[in-house]
């Protein structure tokens, strides 16, 4: 009885490894077409990164935090190889999951930062262009001899807060709740000068 108890445990032990060996092919698959993916958003972040230096927008660093995470993901899964390779496959499993998979947002942070720099680099031109459009509406204001002092004053505030963002945006790390913040003040700013614009009879 003590050698079937004995043949009995091998036997489950060995019915684990041998799940774990029939999985992990299916893992790595899953861990190469991660990785794949990130390889392509490094290069589309390459590309990001040159037009918004072009600009003056410095985002060498953020660049090169993405790619060392994703070279820090490519060494696990290497790891994780050689572990099972040398027979230690639950630590080969814990490895990949906990630290491939279980950073996987993480390291995609890096890829998020990047494109939301991408997007805020075109809000110098917005701000340009509202700016113009207020200009504009004033004019039409004081060709009917109405008084815009109140909108010019709106139009000065939103000039400082836009400039106020500019700087935030070109700062190094970047403080996204600092640019939401200001972005938030700068709509509240819009927002009165339409009302006004709306009041004066535009």
């Amino acid at each position: 009885p003590e050698d079937i108890k004995s043949l009995m445990d091998d036997l489950n032990e060995s019915r684990g490894q041998l799940e774990m060996l029939a999985r992990w092919p299916q893992v790595l698959k899953q861990a190469d077409a991660q990785l794949n993916r990130l390889g392509k958003e490094l290069k589309k972040s390459k590309v990001v990164a040159d037009k918004l230096a072009a600009k003056g927008i410095d985002i060498a660093q953020d660049y090169a935090s993405f790619e060392q995470a994703i070279n820090g993901l490519k060494t696990v899964k290497s790891d994780a190889v050689s572990k099972m390779k040398a027979g230690n496959g639950e630590e080969a499993f814990d490895l990949i999951q906990d630290d491939f998979f279980g950073q996987l947002d993480d390291v995609f942070e890096h890829q998020r930062v990047i494109q939301s720099m991408a997007d805020l680099s075109r809000f110098g031109q917005q701000l340009k262009q509202g700016l113009a459009d207020a200009s504009r509406q004033i004019k039409l204001l004081e060709k009917k001899k109405i008084d815009t002092k109140e909108l010019k004053d709106l139009v000065a505030q939103a000039q400082a807060k836009g400039n106020e963002i500019l700087n935030l945006i070109k700062a190094r790390p970047l403080d996204q709740d600092a640019v939401l913040e200001a972005m938030q003040d700068l709509e509240g700013i819009k927002q009165d000068f339409q009302n006004k614009f709306d009041e004066l009879g535009g």
